[in-house]
């Protein structure tokens, strides 16, 4: 990819004031880059962005050098990619002023993480209905092998929002995977079975409902609204 291009789509995600956004959208942001770009794009945006990544790296590792600021290993990936994320005027200020940087690593003003805006090949997954119903059926699976005491509170809903997914039935899905997803993460969801939220990870339903009312309405625009 052309330097022109990848700056010009790096300032179209305008990351100063996305990275304002307390829950910005992440997949909805790639997802919505990855429909625009073809596949060749998406590949050399992301090779181009590992370039670009690199230089950073070594100008931001010489200007904390002797900075008293401390940046944790994950931190120093978010403040690089922070930079690339203000675009390249702001990077090149920074490259010709060290202090740029020892400021934004001073005052932690930087967030997690342009990085994840980078949509790669893998995404396209995603815009597969699919990717989601093999997903529905998994968890489902693995629904019945619970115990009463594991399952989570509302189970007649997640079998319901699972069975539809299951079967590629999305007509008014969405509803539904809201309801699953606002449960989970409401005071009453925790209360329901605080075994279940402990063991979160292994447990994709609400990112599954997640997933679904950011991206459903993506592939249905892509493929006309059906």
């Amino acid at each position: 990819m052309e330097k022109k291009k990848f700056w010009e789509i790096v300032e179209s995600l305008n990351w100063k004031e996305a990275s304002e956004i307390e829950k910005l959208a992440i997949d909805s942001v790639k997802l919505n880059l990855l429909v625009t770009l073809s596949p060749n794009e998406v590949v050399g945006f992301g090779n181009y962005f590992s370039e670009v990544y690199r230089l950073v790296e070594k100008h931001v590792d010489t200007a904390l050098d002797d900075c008293d600021a401390y940046v944790s290993d994950d931190s120093f990936s978010d403040l690089i990619s922070h930079i690339i994320g203000l675009g390249e005027d702001f990077m090149n200020k920074a490259f010709d002023d060290y202090q740029v940087i020892r400021d934004l690593a001073d005052s932690g003003d930087y967030v997690e993480s342009f990085s994840y805006l980078i949509p790669s090949i893998e995404d396209y997954e995603k815009l597969n209905k699919g990717h989601y119903a093999e997903l529905a059926r998994k968890y489902a699976q693995e629904t019945k092998n619970l115990s009463e005491a594991e399952k989570l509170g509302d189970q007649i809903t997640v079998d319901k929002f699972l069975n539809k997914v299951s079967n590629y039935d999305f007509k008014d899905i969405l509803p539904l995977a809201v309801r699953v997803y606002e449960y989970w993460y409401s005071e009453e969801g925790k209360k329901a079975n605080l075994d279940v939220h402990n063991r979160y990870n292994g447990y994709g339903v609400p990112n599954l409902a997640s997933d679904i009312i950011i991206i459903l309405p993506i592939i249905e625009k892509l493929n006309g609204g059906k």
